[in-house]
């Protein structure tokens, strides 16, 4: 997925995935896709202003359900408005294309400027995260709540007026008013000023050095700004509410804006993956065939240096029994068999997305189903061997597949002895062949299946070339028509530094197996007609 993945915004790549997850079917929506992305690739300013407004997007997809179900939250609501002030701009850019995505929006973008411009008059920039702590309106949405505002900010200067006219009053020069969260408002005089007192101050608490007095003035104040501090809170908190409950009346209008700008940063991400790659636009129709030229992995040559991934054709077709329908790839381990399976099954994946694909060109005949048989484990908590793990497997695939399936099957057989798994994958690639009629591409080391093409002219067996020179080899990774002969399995064994003892005892082995096989398989073809001839399994230790 990261190979192909360049979209800005969560909402696109959830959608990219999703469209991966489920590939389509239907060549009108496939080509649909394709027009859009082909807009984007050639019209690069377009291509290049609309992914940078798209860095500015939060995933409105999200906040509508939040919306939806009364949970959001000031800044959510922040977020968006963030959002849709880049809205214009996107679908200005958008207008530029003939396959417009954001098309739909501009019926009433209009209103969601509107509703964006209340957003930013109603909320304060840097809301709390607890709504209940104030400060989420801004100042002269609601005169009552400006009020109660005006008369907390002011009581701090009331003190202070308060505090000069006492001192005046009373002649008491130290006099102080202060407030703490136990007792509320107090007048503080010392005992040396106890006697200035007046006969109007309440005691409220005594000190070491002095007495904490109350009035009624100062107590109907403290009654004042505690009522304005709970009232404001709560206004406030009804305002946003209220807020929040007309909101909804936009959720469907956000959520049809949200899937557009998804759809329209898919476009655009795979169309700069396509520039940057060298994809091309693949060629989708009713046809049986799958043609890549220089077909390239998605994901290797994106690790690989530059320059140093081996791009492969592939031909199939099932409309003609001189043609490839069926494909028995052999070659030496590490030779990239494998990776050209899976290879193709991304080209195909891609091209039915409706992307862009690693080619040079590429026609494709709608697929239904790709089945991969590839790579081995066990299954421990069933029960099952790496065999039956693989026959389960290929029954599966045998059971679903249909002539308009592209399978790809790794080494059927390998697990069991080699009599049992050259007799499984011959027939598995015989019904294949014959009864299903799907496209394949089989991978094997069993040589004896190269003889196939004889009876079945639509099997035709394909190699990856290598070099061999002083007993070493070289991996070309080119995919040539034409069986391969070995496997150089000692070779590969050797590279991944098994000790020479055992190198130099396998390839004795080798020589010994094959000089006795020659001559057992000549015995036999003298006494024996050429029909009834059973090569026997090598016996290795006689």
């Amino acid at each position: 997925l990261w190979a192909v993945d360049k979209t800005k915004t969560n909402m696109g790549a959830r959608l990219l995935k999703n469209w991966i997850c489920q590939p389509l079917k239907d060549i009108n929506q496939i080509l649909a896709r394709q027009n859009s992305i082909s807009e984007f690739v050639e019209k690069t300013d377009v291509r290049k202003s609309f992914i940078e407004c798209l860095q500015k997007v939060y995933d409105i997809q999200r906040l509508s359900t939040r919306m939806s179900n009364g949970s959001a939250s000031p800044r959510d609501f922040l977020s968006l408005k963030d959002s849709l002030f880049v809205l214009p701009e996107l679908v200005e850019i958008a207008s530029n294309l003939e396959y417009n995505p954001l098309q739909p929006i501009s019926d009433y973008l209009s209103e969601i400027q509107d509703y964006t411009a209340l957003i930013d008059k109603t909320l304060a920039e840097n809301p709390p995260i607890v709504i209940k702590d104030g400060g989420i309106i801004k100042e002269g949405v609601n005169g009552e709540l400006d009020y109660f505002r005006d008369l907390l900010s002011g009581g701090e200067n009331w003190l202070k007026e308060f505090e000069e006219s006492e001192k005046e009053r009373t002649g008491i020069k130290n006099l102080k008013v202060g407030y703490n969260k136990v007792f509320g408002y107090f007048i503080e005089i010392s005992n040396s000023n106890l006697g200035l007192v007046p006969p109007e101050y309440i005691r409220k608490q005594t000190l070491t050095n002095g007495e904490r007095f109350i009035t009624d003035e100062l107590k109907k104040h403290e009654d004042d700004v505690l009522s304005a501090r709970f009232k404001s809170s709560e206004l406030e908190y009804k305002i946003f509410v209220d807020f929040r409950e007309y909101s909804k009346e936009f959720v469907s209008k956000i959520r049809e804006i949200a899937e557009c700008i998804a759809k329209a940063d898919v476009f655009s991400s795979l169309a700069e993956v396509a520039v940057e790659n060298s994809y091309c636009r693949p060629e989708i129709d009713e046809s049986d065939d799958f043609i890549v030229k220089n077909g390239r992995h998605a994901v290797l040559e994106k690790i690989l240096p530059l320059g140093e991934y081996v791009a492969n054709d592939l031909e199939l077709k099932c409309n003609s029994t001189s043609e490839t329908q069926f494909m028995i790839l052999t070659g030496p381990n590490m030779a990239g068999k494998s990776t050209y399976m899976r290879q193709n099954a991304l080209i195909a994946l891609l091209a039915q997305i409706g992307s862009w694909v690693p080619a040079d060109y590429v026609k494709l005949g709608i697929i239904d189903k790709i089945f991969t048989r590839v790579g081995a484990s066990d299954d421990l908590t069933l029960g099952q061997s790496t065999f039956m793990v693989e026959m389960i497997e290929t029954s599966y695939i045998l059971n679903s597949a249909t002539e308009r399936s592209f399978i790809l099957l790794d080494e059927i057989g390998r697990g069991t002895s080699t009599y049992d798994g050259v007799a499984i994958a011959w027939s598995v690639a015989e019904y294949i062949a014959t009864k299903i009629k799907a496209r394949c591409i089989f991978a094997t080391h069993y040589h004896e299946l190269n003889v196939m093409t004889k009876t079945y002219p639509q099997i035709k067996n394909y190699r990856i070339t290598i070099s061999e020179e002083n007993g070493e080899i070289e991996f070309l990774r080119k995919i040539v028509q034409g069986g391969a002969s070995k496997s150089y399995g000692i070779q590969v064994a050797k590279m991944a530094g098994l000790p020479s003892s055992v190198i130099k005892r396998s390839q004795d082995l080798m020589t010994k197996m094959q000089r006795d096989y020659s001559k057992d398989l000549a015995t036999r073809k003298k006494n024996v007609d050429s029909d009834e001839l059973v090569v026997p399994q090598l016996n290795l230790f006689n």
